[in-house]
């Protein structure tokens, strides 16, 4: 199925659903992606996508269409990873940084949760941990979050506040 759509800028964007043996994911082609590759986006053509997930809320995820090609083209996609043309998704940074006390690095759940918080607040700031277990001989062990950035402000902490006490996140 595929619905069109009329920009601001009077530019035509598609929403595409595609499905495999697996299911199905709504695929949104933004207006430059369209105008390239329009001409494969045909009802039962068999093409391949590179995108980038985009995850809203808990379960709506969609795939953001960067290229698009048929399944008979053998050439490679291109190597760009779209960051010139995406400016306004590049992260940024209060050039702060978050410390969170947590019972252990062992808690699973706990962990989880911090990473799906962390990753709904994207930026440059460093994310460091304090396991409470790890420094009960009065060491001060701390672990910082490799690869996961964040944009430290108060809706991170009122975010983080919602399975931490707010006595155990500080930004500085």
């Amino acid at each position: 199925a595929k619905r069109l759509m009329t920009t601001k800028r009077n530019e035509i964007m598609a929403f595409i659903k595609v499905e495999d043996l697996f299911g199905s994911i709504e695929v949104v082609v933004f207006p430059r992606t369209m105008e390239e590759y329009q001409h494969l986006l045909q009802e039962d053509k068999i093409i391949l996508i590179k995108g980038k997930i985009s995850i809203r809320g808990d379960d709506d995820v969609s795939l953001l269409a960067e290229e698009i090609k048929s399944i008979d083209d053998t050439s490679n996609f291109s190597e760009k990873n779209g960051t010139k043309k995406h400016k306004s998704y590049q992260k940024k940074g209060s050039g702060k940084k978050i410390y969170i006390r947590i019972d252990s690095m062992t808690n699973d759940e706990l962990m989880k949760n911090i990473y799906q918080v962390i990753r709904k607040h994207p930026g440059t700031d460093r994310v460091i941990l304090f396991p409470i277990d790890e420094n009960e001989s009065g060491s001060k062990k701390t672990y910082e979050l490799s690869g996961e950035g964040v944009f430290a402000d108060e809706n991170l902490k009122v975010a983080l506040s919602e399975f931490i006490e707010e006595k155990n996140i500080v930004i500085k």
